[in-house]
């Protein structure tokens, strides 16, 4: 009988080591850092560069100002101090003059921003499963790996989707800006009807994808609306990431819906991607970044472009895919970095 016993405990012992969940999403290469930015070949560049066609420059960066990121919700610095001097000469009353600068900013993620690899993990792993322990920080703070200093410059096809002008998601006007509606998750019928509106073919491998929401022209005037603003939904955040894009960009705080800062589709459910997964904050995250490789830059200024691609509608082929261009600064062992891309029509 305790033989039996004993042989009942390993076997329940055996079964729930069984029932542990493992990182899934280790990549073919165990060392890699790069993710889905490694797709950013000479071909790449050269295919891209055919896009441009008025050579219209549109940057995608908000203005950088401690005035606009001291107000909430923030909670992150950014003071810009500069310093001028000169060489005066006794004899001579004028000189020549100089400014010299510093920043002292949470500049990884604040305000136009690109997320790197080490940005979001997970207990099991972060991107191709490199563990917590793997990815630091190091005794100087910094990330040992997966830092935005092993991501490769993007020159590349971007699709811009104008969800307020060409889709039918529901939505609001918040001084005298035409916006979707807070919290709002955005499905694979709003994607299709907006591509099918603009008439141009969905983001593909290596590809940059815009989504236009409107709520860019919120930033620096309500900024704590921004934890409950509009977003990708999971079926969306699968589907780009089966197109194997490079990058999601979006004119929000957030990719995803959210409300409070948390996708919205988990607050309803958060075993929506498995109970294995315990407790997601961000599942868009999850699924793009830390699953698949899949950048993401946040709070991007597309209003402007938007309207000239919509202005430019019914002039041939579709407005609505340009140049895209964009160098993370390297710096080591950050997850981040300062979002300034830059669109070329």
């Amino acid at each position: 009988m305790q033989r039996l016993i004993t042989a009942l405990i390993f076997a329940l012992a055996g079964v729930t080591h069984a029932a542990d969940p493992e990182c899934t999403w280790q990549q073919k290469d165990p060392s890699d850092q790069v993710g889905m930015s490694r797709t950013q070949t000479p071909g790449k560049a050269l295919a891209s560069i055919q896009l441009v066609r008025t050579g219209e420059i549109h940057r995608l960066a908000h203005v950088l100002d401690e005035v606009t990121l001291g107000k909430p919700p923030f909670g992150r610095v950014f003071d810009v101090t500069m310093t001028p001097f000169s060489f005066p000469d006794l004899e001579d009353p004028n000189s020549q003059h100089f400014n010299s600068g510093g920043v002292e900013a949470s500049i990884g993620q604040i305000a136009s921003q690109f997320d790197g690899l080490g940005h979001a993990g997970h207990d099991l792993g972060y991107y191709n499963c490199f563990t917590p322990d793997e990815v630091g920080p190091d005794e100087m703070g910094r990330l040992t790996k997966l830092g935005v200093e092993n991501v490769k410059p993007f020159f590349t096809r971007a699709v811009l989707l104008d969800f307020v002008r060409y889709s039918s998601a529901p939505k609001i006007t918040v001084n005298g800006t035409r916006m979707l509606a807070d919290s709002y998750t955005i499905t694979m019928d709003n994607v299709n009807e907006v591509l099918a509106a603009q008439g141009v073919e969905p983001p593909g491998e290596g590809d940059v994808a815009l989504f236009y929401t409107g709520w860019d022209s919120l930033f620096g005037h309500d900024n704590e609306r921004h934890f409950n603003s509009p977003g990708a939904g999971l079926e969306v955040a699968e589907w780009l990431a089966g197109r194997k894009i490079a990058m999601l960009g979006t004119d929000t705080q957030h990719s995803e819906a959210a409300v409070g800062g948390r996708s919205t589709e988990l607050t309803k459910d958060n075993d929506l991607m498995g109970a294995e997964l315990g407790f997601l904050f961000n599942h868009v995250h999850f699924v793009l970044i830390t699953q698949n490789g899949i950048h993401l830059m946040e709070w991007m200024l597309l209003g402007e472009l938007a309207g000239a691609m919509a202005s430019d509608m019914g002039s041939g082929s579709s407005p609505y895919e340009v140049l895209f261009v964009y160098a993370p600064l390297r710096i080591k062992g950050l997850g981040g970095a300062p979002g300034n891309a830059i669109a070329i029509r």
